[in-house]
C-alpha cells in the first residue's frame, strides 16, 4: 500500500488535489470557516484535511479497481478499510455520537456507496442518471463542509451544498470530457458518450461524432455547469472560492483551446474513414439509439 500511496502522490492526478491552487477544492471547509467566524482552527483543519485526503485515497483505489485501470492492484481492496478508517475516525474528537453531524455523514457516505454500485448497472445515461449516479459517487465531498457547518453555523449548511452540488456537475463533467478515448476504447459507459450514441447520425461511429460535434457539445454543457457553479458561489462571498473557480475555469479553457483547432482536420479525416475502420475507438457497451 506503501508503494501504490507513492506512485499517486507521483502522479499527475495526486498534485492536481494537493498542490498549490488546485489544492483550493481540498481546503473550500478552511474557505467555509473563515466566512462563518472570521478565523479558522488549525487543529480542526488539520483534522479535516488528513480525513479528506484518506477519502481521496479510499475512492481512488475503488475506482481504479473497478474500472480496470490497474487490475495488479486488485489485491490491494481489502486495505481500502485503512483508508475508511482514517477518513471517518478524523471526526470523533470533534463530534459526539449524539451529534446531528453523524446522520448526515451516515446518509451521505452510504449514498455515495449506494450511487457508486448503481453505476455498475447503468449502461444509458442521460442527464438525470449523471446527476442521481455520477454526481453522487463523490459526494463525500460534502462531509467535511457538513462538519464545519454542524461545528459552527448549521444555517450556513444548504447554500454550501448547493454550491457543491452544482460545482461536482462540473467537476465529473469534465472527466467524462478528458477520458472519453480511453472510456470509448474500453467501452465504458458515461453521459457523454451515451449522448453521443443518442446525437450522431444513424450510420455514423460515435468517435467520428465525437470530433465533428460531440466535443464541442460537451464544451458548452461545461460551461453551463460551471456558470451555475459560479451563481452560486455568489451568495457565499468567499473571495478564495472565487479564485478558486476562477482558476479551474481557466485550466479548462486552456485545455480546450489546447484540442479545439485540430477538431476540423479530424473530423474530416472521421468522415473519409467512416466507411471502414474508425481507428478511433469502439462503440461495444455503448447504447445505440433504435
Amino acid at each position: 500500500m506503501d508503494e501504490w500511496i507513492g506512485r499517486q502522490s507521483a502522479g499527475e492526478a495526486a498534485e492536481g488535489c494537493f498542490q498549490d491552487q488546485r489544492a483550493y477544492f481540498l481546503l473550500i471547509p478552511w474557505f467555509l470557516e473563515l466566512r462563518v467566524r472570521g478565523d479558522v482552527d488549525l487543529e480542526f483543519q488539520r483534522a479535516l484535511v488528513y480525513s479528506s485526503v484518506n477519502g481521496y485515497y479510499y475512492a481512488r483505489l475503488l475506482d481504479d479497481i473497478g474500472d480496470g485501470h490497474s487490475p495488479a492492484i486488485a489485491p490491494l481492496l481489502p486495505l481500502s478499510a485503512f483508508f475508511h478508517f482514517n477518513f471517518q475516525s478524523a471526526y470523533f474528537p470533534w463530534f459526539e455520537a449524539s451529534s446531528p453531524f453523524w446522520g448526515f455523514f451516515e446518509r451521505t457516505w452510504i449514498g455515495m456507496a449506494d450511487a457508486t454500485a448503481a453505476a455498475f448497472s447503468v449502461d444509458n445515461y442521460t442527464e438525470s442518471d449523471f446527476s442521481a449516479v455520477t454526481v453522487q459517487k463523490v459526494a463525500a465531498v460534502y462531509i467535511p463542509v457538513a462538519a464545519v457547518c454542524y461545528r459552527y453555523d448549521e444555517c450556513a449548511l444548504a447554500p454550501w451544498l448547493e454550491f457543491y452540488s452544482r460545482f461536482t456537475h462540473f467537476q465529473e463533467m469534465l472527466d467524462d470530457f478528458c477520458d472519453w478515448q480511453q472510456d470509448l476504447a474500453a467501452g465504458r459507459p458515461s453521459y457523454l458518450l451515451c449522448e453521443a450514441a443518442r446525437r450522431k447520425r444513424s450510420r455514423e461511429c460515435i468517435a467520428s461524432y465525437m470530433v465533428r460535434d460531440g466535443l464541442p457539445w460537451g464544451y458548452s454543457k461545461l460551461r453551463m455547469f460551471h456558470d451555475m457553479a459560479r451563481a452560486a458561489a455568489v451568495s457565499l462571498n468567499s473571495p478564495p472560492l472565487n479564485a478558486y473557480l476562477d482558476h479551474r475555469l481557466e485550466q479548462f479553457e486552456d485545455f480546450w483551446r489546447s484540442i479545439r483547432d485540430g477538431l476540423g482536420p479530424l473530423s474530416r479525416l472521421a468522415t473519409v474513414l467512416e466507411e471502414g475502420s474508425n481507428g478511433l475507438g469502439s462503440d461495444r457497451n455503448i447504447p445505440q439509439p433504435e
